[in-house]
């Protein structure tokens, strides 16, 4: 984080009484948000089926909760979590889901000609 390309300065004297600390959100709190940020995007999503969709988003709801918690108890200024986190992970994962069925499609297409060229050669022996 130190070769961000943006700088943050001080906030100046005059602006501390604007400055109010909202604390941060418990722990219950805040599985109850990643839960409903992870239904929202998969519900969206026609690449899980109904039957794994409530295996699927336990597991993704149970991994960003620990991953916020690992983040969180971290000693360096990483440490600092976002929801905003939660909902760029979530775009990210619906892009893997997308990316990764064009590759299970390319692949099976790409065994049935190796296959077929194969049987060819065969022939040809």
């Amino acid at each position: 984080l130190r070769k961000l390309v943006y700088r943050v300065l001080p906030l100046p004297p005059s602006m501390y009484q604007f400055v109010y600390d909202f604390g941060q959100v418990s722990g219950k709190a805040e599985t109850t948000y990643i839960e409903k940020i992870v239904n929202n995007h998969l519900k969206e999503s026609t690449l899980i089926n109904t039957t794994e969709h409530d295996k699927i988003k336990d597991t993704v709801t149970n991994v960003l909760v620990n991953c916020q918690i690992y983040m969180r108890n971290q000693n360096n200024e990483c440490k600092y979590v976002s929801l905003r986190d939660i909902v760029r992970a979530m775009i990210l994962f619906k892009w893997f889901l997308t990316n990764l069925r064009n590759f299970e499609v390319l692949k099976s297409k790409i065994q049935k000609k190796v296959l077929k060229d194969l049987e060819k050669l065969k022939n040809i022996e």
